[in-house]
């Protein structure tokens, strides 16, 4: 009896050691899955707004003003996205417009209880490889022709990533936009949307 007594409990204590290194892989597996869960659902935070005199020195903050101005209705400051020539060629009535453009944008984000918190540039990448394509040299003349400078002046496409990130009735929200960026006489410029998502 001593003998199957002691079998039996070899046994039940192999079983617990097995039963105790499952618990604790289920255990780890858990706060795997759960610490993964939280790092993959963290809201990722708008960077820190850009200065006014530094919109035009990098393609990023260029993008970002260029789409947190769009968003918010924020007329003086888009226009600075846009080279002296454009602005130069602008007409008291086409202030005029874009005023009144930035009023009613203003005016639909405050019915609508919608607050910008900021943007985040996710990527930034040239618009294409290849600067001597044919595609590459449509865009350089597609640009200057809507701003009115010379083609040979715009140095480099780059297409950014911007999410935005703003809050429709205390909720988070987001959006990401792909806008084309371009240098030319070494300052960033705004050129519009490739594609919101």
């Amino acid at each position: 009896m001593s003998e199957r007594h002691f079998t039996v409990r070899s046994s039940f204590v192999n079983v617990g050691n097995k039963r105790r290194a499952t618990h604790q892989f289920v255990l780890l597996f858990v706060l795997l899955f759960t610490f993964t869960g939280l790092v993959s659902c963290a809201r990722k935070e708008p960077q820190k707004k850009v200065d006014v005199a530094n919109i035009n020195t990098s393609a990023s903050n260029v993008a970002r003003v260029y789409a947190e101005s769009i968003f918010s209705g924020d007329d003086d400051v888009l226009a600075q996205c846009f080279p002296p020539a454009f602005r130069d060629r602008l007409t008291d009535s086409d202030v005029a417009k874009m005023k009144l453009w930035g009023e009613q944008i203003k005016t639909s984000l405050f019915s609508t209880n919608t607050v910008l918190d900021g943007s985040l540039v996710e990527e930034t990448k040239d618009y294409l490889p290849d600067q001597e394509s044919r595609q590459y040299n449509s865009m350089r003349e597609s640009i200057a022709n809507s701003v009115g400078i010379s083609s040979d002046s715009v140095r480099d496409i780059q297409l950014c990533t911007v999410s935005l990130f703003y809050q429709v009735d205390e909720t988070n929200k987001y959006h990401t936009a792909s806008i084309i960026v371009y240098e030319a006489d070494e300052q960033w410029f705004a050129h519009g949307f490739e594609s919101m998502s």
